[in-house]
């Protein structure tokens, strides 16, 4: 999960902390934008520009030491070991079934066009060794010789973490040293080789000559630790326009001579891009580089890897756009390359991916104030490799004891989101926290403030039903409240654990668990609150008026229940109704629904901005006052968001007359498509009714 700091950095040394939050968060900022720009690099030099391709790789290099270690460290410090089997067997799923899918399309290509079969660069490639076939045989061409950069990852996937487990034995320190040895050992053994061979085929493709680059990177990773790494990064990181004087400093040393590009070359532009990461991370909110933010940018780094696969076949496409400018031949490779990846991301690697989650659960106990009715989840500390959220404490040799009514939530969950009846709502708000500021959680108390018409809750009981992101819970805990969060969704429940680990850590005054709000039982095991709030939350549980019904017992008798439930449009709600279906119903579906609709609020937020002569960028800078909310994550939840129900404000108002509730406060969408806002009190009758028999806080 993607968290950033709540305060916007004033100074170097809150900048420098703000990194640290964020590098303790389960993901980093702007780093899928240097993929995709790393790998537009490599695929324009490969298509014969003059692009820093092999500068792209290095980079490569030193942010898959850096990732590497980070998720291996992050293991260790939380479960105090690392399960190297484990690490093993995600690496597997997430890189071998698309590179041998490739390998074996590019062969039966090959095939078909008749061309010779290049046998020895084959069989490397299928041992994940042809980095040495080049190294020997120089670069052949092929549709097989760019995997060599792909074989040196692996070799390092399958060296790195025993020497980290062995090293880690004896302290940070000493992997510290033992990292900072091999990049002077590596060094100078290239150097080596070199001033004895000039044979730059090897250096630039062996594992022995290029772990330099690689370990750079898990140097970084391990001295994030410390807390001398601020003072670095407050001299890195004072201004926004720092990294572009490193990126100038690393185009002046291409330029060095040949000596220098094969012996410590390697060494220091991996150094100065392991600066450059800091950097783009640390600086991620400000506006010369917030764009690498951008959902698109995000999405391509995200395919980065098929990307790379595949790039060949891009450019060869490219090529045979003659009649086009040479610009343009690259602009049509790259929209193929792009269309490829993209097939092989959601056709092939996802599925695996998904495997992934199975090896990547830890043995927990719950913290103080965290009801252990949840399924096991991943702890505070860690963080996985499918980007899973945390909040717990660990424990080595026991799970979190499950109460019985609820212990099938997480398998009935899961199996919902298989047969496309429910929206993923908690992996929405697991990327919705990477936009998260002190800015949106200001606007969330607002507007608590005034929909409940109070300037604090100190004192009083919040029950967040629904909790989604969590970002409706910490307000009330901030406003003062003694909050109880919960949610159906097992990533919605991890979201809002982070948020409470990130501001009120072991907070006994802050509850969180799994469940539904159509289990009666449960809610009435829970009490009564004076604030309920189940904001847009009900109409998605496919059962409506069951859920509204077993919340009226916890509302106390001076308590309110503050809802929001979508408009009845009529027809209007039953073709929307369809559109949410289909956008369950798997990839194929998400993807229609997403290009066909996202373009089109897009382009009808611009033609009334036009006609009304608004700046157009104005609208989504300014979309966190409406809660504290994100517009894109907005548009995912309302195309993606079923179950779906809906009801008239009338209905609504009468349900909860003839239950002793009456309406206070109304905030109507004018009509139109969105939730209408309710906030209900008990009626006198009511009071006196239900007061004896209240639950004591």
């Amino acid at each position: 999960m993607r968290l950033t700091t709540a305060a916007r950095p004033s100074s170097v040394s809150s900048r420098a902390a703000d990194l640290q939050t964020t590098l303790a968060g389960n993901s980093l900022p702007t780093l899928d934008g240097y993929r995709a720009i790393g790998i537009f690099l490599v695929a324009a030099d490969h298509f014969g520009f003059a692009a820093p391709g092999g500068l792209a790789l290095t980079g490569f290099f030193a942010l898959s030491g850096f990732l590497i270690t980070w998720l291996l460290r992050k293991e260790q410090l939380a479960t105090g070991s690392i399960s190297v089997r484990r690490f093993y067997l995600r690496r597997m799923l997430r890189i071998l079934p698309a590179y041998y899918v490739y390998v074996g399309l590019s062969l039966m290509t090959v095939a078909f066009l008749g061309r010779p079969l290049p046998y020895g660069m084959v069989s490397s490639s299928l041992l994940y060794v042809a980095n040495y076939y080049n190294a020997f045989n120089g670069h052949p061409p092929g549709p097989f010789s760019h995997l060599w950069s792909l074989a040196v990852e692996e070799q390092f996937y399958l060296l790195w973490p025993v020497l980290l487990v062995v090293v880690s034995r004896r302290g940070t320190k000493a992997i510290a040293a033992f990292l900072a040895s091999a990049i002077g050992f590596v060094l100078i053994w290239r150097t080596i080789v070199y001033l004895n061979t000039e044979s730059v085929a090897y250096i630039y493709n062996a594992f022995d000559t290029r772990f330099d680059c690689l370990a750079v990177g898990c140097l970084l990773a391990v001295c994030v630790e410390h807390e001398k790494f601020r003072r670095a990064v407050g001299l890195v990181t004072r201004w926004s326009w720092l990294p572009l004087v490193t990126l100038a400093v690393l185009m002046q040393l291409k330029r060095a001579p040949v000596l220098y590009q094969y012996t410590m070359g390697y060494t220091v532009h991996a150094i100065l891009l392991s600066v450059f990461i800091v950097q783009l991370v640390a600086l991620y909110k400000s506006r010369l580089w917030n764009w690498l933010e951008h959902p698109a940018v995000k999405y391509v780094g995200g395919i980065s890897y098929p990307m790379y696969l595949y790039h060949q076949w891009g450019i060869g496409l490219g090529y045979k756009a003659a009649f086009l400018p040479r610009l343009g031949q690259y602009a049509v490779g790259m929209a193929a390359t792009i269309g490829v990846a993209a097939a092989s991301y959601h056709f092939v690697e996802r599925p695996f991916l998904r495997l992934k989650k199975r090896f990547e659960s830890y043995r927990l106990r719950t913290a103080p104030g965290l009801r252990s009715r949840s399924a096991p989840i991943a702890p505070a500390l860690v963080m996985q490799t499918a980007g899973h959220k945390t909040g717990i404490h660990l424990e080595d040799t026991s799970m979190p004891t499950i109460s019985s009514e609820l212990e099938h939530l997480p398998e009935a969950h899961a199996m919902e989101l298989r047969r496309g009846e429910r929206f993923p709502f908690g992996a929405n708000w697991d990327r919705f926290l990477g936009a998260l500021d002190d800015e949106r959680i200001a606007e969330a108390e607002r507007s608590l403030r005034l929909m409940l018409e109070t300037d604090d809750l100190r004192g009083r009981r919040f029950l967040d039903v629904g909790s989604g992101s969590g970002l409706f819970s910490l307000a009330a805990r901030r406003l003062g409240a003694r909050v109880h969060s919960f949610d159906y969704d097992p990533a919605s429940v991890k979201c809002t654990e982070e948020l409470k680990r990130r501001w009120y850590p072991n907070d006994a005054n802050w509850t969180i668990e799994q469940g539904s709000v159509l289990e009666r039982g449960y809610v009435e095991s829970l009490g009564s609150f004076d604030v309920v709030y189940a904001w847009g939350v009900l109409h998605h549980t496919g059962a409506m008026w069951q859920a509204l019904e077993n919340l009226v017992p916890t509302v106390a008798p001076n308590g309110r229940l503050f809802l929001a439930i979508y408009n009845d449009q009529g027809q209007w709600s039953s073709r929307w109704r369809r559109v949410k279906r289909l956008y369950c119903s798997g990839p194929v579906g998400r993807a229609v629904v997403c290009a066909t609709f996202i373009p089109a609020f897009a382009l009808r937020n611009l033609a009334s901005d036009a006609v009304w002569l608004r700046n157009p960028l104005r609208r989504y800078s300014e979309y966190k006052r409406n809660r504290g909310m994100s517009v894109v994550h907005d548009w995912i939840d309302w195309l993606g968001g079923y179950p779906f129900e809906v009801a008239k404000p009338e209905d609504v108002f009468d349900f909860f007359r003839e239950r002793g509730l009456n309406l206070q406060k109304l905030k109507t969408c004018g009509g139109t498509v969105g939730c209408n806002e309710f906030v209900f009190e008990p009626s006198d009758a009511t009071v006196r009714q239900r007061a004896p028999r209240a639950v004591a806080g």
